[in-house]
């Protein structure tokens, strides 16, 4: 071989070898900075094109971090009972547990994570319930802005960036949205999952998939959406039961649009968290799906949940109208606009209304069972808002339109919200039972026709004390019971009023009112006493 033939082959073989560490090195370097260079174009791009968007979701996560340090009290027995109690027995060893924690017609999943958030309130120095309960609540607002970023990019999916703003914007600043985001219960926590799994399953269902490169990548969007779809339905269901009964239609959705590989996958991811949810209860009451099963017993194979008060089927109608108040005309006149000749809006149409047919159905109605739903109802009326100034033959009044319609919202929401709604409901009892944990001399409440479910019970008291339910009638025989300093009466003023005998019986034994709470709203709250033997 000639002596140029190898040394032109050492040379190749040199330049086929791998460079050297501390160039590979240099190479690497150099890829990753090109890539988080790019990546940060690509965020500064995207808030440059979505200032308007996301200052919306930032005022929304505003609101409810203020909500959830200001709310206080409970809108439903339910609300403390079926979490904030029973948790509390569990940490302290004593507290009120209703009978669905005694016969397992609740999960202990969403006990399970106020259990965890009582645990890290406590660990970094938290010890009134108020403070613990901040806690709490932070959990429940931020989950909520599921919602509130849904709400955007599913009306700018279905119908366009506009009404993707107006959606956004209102279920960021009703005050609807904002006092359940923070309350301590499941039905608005389930709303946020039901609303996502339904712009997933339209998402993935509306995937244009083109015969080019991307083709995979699509499918795999595609796919990606029919799995998180399910999986947000089940979450929705270990959250709150009745809630998974949006999969049915959206189950036909997918019949009707022929996606038999979305279905398959929609269906094993739901079944999938209801395995989860199924051994929860194994582990927690002995028996697959214990809970779900029993809930379903009570509420619509027996139909005892009638005994908790029955309603005529329009009810929610009339529901819906009253918590809008004022704003409920033009918000049902955006509903009509939004739904006159459009076929997308008929998707979200008779998804709402399968849901509230149902529920409408059962007789026993209370506003929070159609939560899941109401964000579809934003999102149509979204689009009635943006199409209204289409009608007005001059265009420049048609931004006038959309700046009043902002603005009217902006008012009508903080009116309700501070005159005739409140973000502290029933906290004249959470008032009266701090009164009581903060003088050690009370040893024994005595409640007047009350029902102890509708006390905050344990949890706000901190300690073990005696508690009686009696009848105004009984109060001779239970002073004469407990005739000391150490025993309270607790009444409404009302009882106290109607009844001058209570009064006269008071001033014989030298008891008084020694404090008194009217709660927030004053023309909806009983002013609550605590009556007490002056020493």
């Amino acid at each position: 071989m000639p002596w140029f033939t190898k040394e032109k082959k050492i040379s190749l073989e040199v330049l086929l070898e791998d460079p050297p560490t501390d160039e590979k090195s240099r190479v690497n370097n150099i890829h990753t900075s090109q890539n988080s260079k790019l990546i940060r174009e690509k965020i500064r791009s995207w808030i440059k094109d979505n200032r308007l968007v996301l200052f919306i979701w930032i005022l929304a996560l505003a609101l409810r971090i203020i909500s959830a340090i200001l709310s206080k009290g409970y809108i439903h027995p339910d609300e403390h009972y079926q979490s904030i109690e029973v948790v509390f027995n569990k940490i302290y060893g004593f507290g009120f547990v209703p009978w669905e924690f005694t016969e397992g017609a609740r999960s202990w999943f969403y006990p399970g994570i106020v259990y965890i958030i009582f645990k890290v309130m406590i660990f970094f120095g938290a010890s009134s319930i108020d403070s613990i309960l901040i806690g709490v609540r932070l959990f429940s607002g931020l989950l909520s802005m599921i919602s509130v970023i849904v709400a955007y990019y599913f009306g700018k999916l279905i119908f366009n960036k506009e009404a993707g703003l107006f959606a956004t914007f209102f279920i960021a600043v009703w005050y609807d949205f904002i006092f359940w985001a923070t309350r301590t219960m499941t039905d608005g926590l389930a709303m946020n999952f039901v609303f996502l799994a339904t712009y997933l399953i339209y998402k993935g269902a509306n995937t244009i998939i083109n015969d080019t490169s991307d083709t995979k990548k699509q499918k795999r969007q595609s796919v990606g959406c029919f799995i998180f779809a399910g999986m947000s339905i089940g979450v929705a269901f270990m959250f709150k039961f009745p809630a998974a009964i949006i999969a049915l239609p959206l189950l036909i959705y997918l019949v009707i649009k022929k996606k038999w590989i979305g279905m398959f996958v929609f269906c094993f991811s739901i079944l999938f968290i209801v395995i989860i949810q199924g051994l929860i209860d194994l582990f927690t009451w002995g028996t697959f799906l214990h809970s779900a099963i029993v809930f379903f017993n009570y509420n619509i194979t027996s139909g005892s949940s009638s005994l908790h008060g029955t309603a005529p089927i329009y009810a929610y109608l009339g529901l819906f109208a009253y918590t809008y108040s004022f704003f409920a005309l033009m918000y049902l006149l955006y509903l009509v606009i939004g739904t006159n000749k459009n076929k997308k809006a008929f998707f979200l149409i008779v998804i709402s209304l399968f849901f509230v047919l149902v529920f409408s159905v059962i007789e026993h109605k209370e506003y929070r069972f159609i939560l899941p739903i109401l964000p579809l109802f934003v999102l149509i009326a979204a689009n009635g808002m943006n199409r209204y100034p289409q009608f007005i033959k001059k265009k420049n009044l048609r931004k006038s339109v959309h700046v009043f319609t902002t603005l009217f919202i902006i008012f009508s929401s903080a009116s309700i919200g501070f005159f005739d709604a409140s973000f502290r409901p029933n906290y004249n009892y959470c008032q009266t039972f701090d009164y009581v944990k903060n003088h050690e001399e009370i040893t024994t409440v005595i409640l007047i026709r009350e029902n102890i479910f509708n006390t905050p019970g344990y949890a706000y008291l901190g300690s073990e004390l005696h508690i009686d339910i009696i009848s105004w009638s009984k109060i001779d025989k239970v002073y004469s019971e407990f005739k000391n300093s150490s025993i309270c009466f607790i009444m409404t003023e009302e009882i106290f009023d109607n009844r001058p005998w209570i009064g006269l019986t008071f001033q014989k034994n030298n008891i008084s009112c020694v404090f008194s709470s009217i709660g927030i709203m004053k023309h909806k709250e009983a002013k609550l006493c605590i009556y007490q033997k002056n020493n």
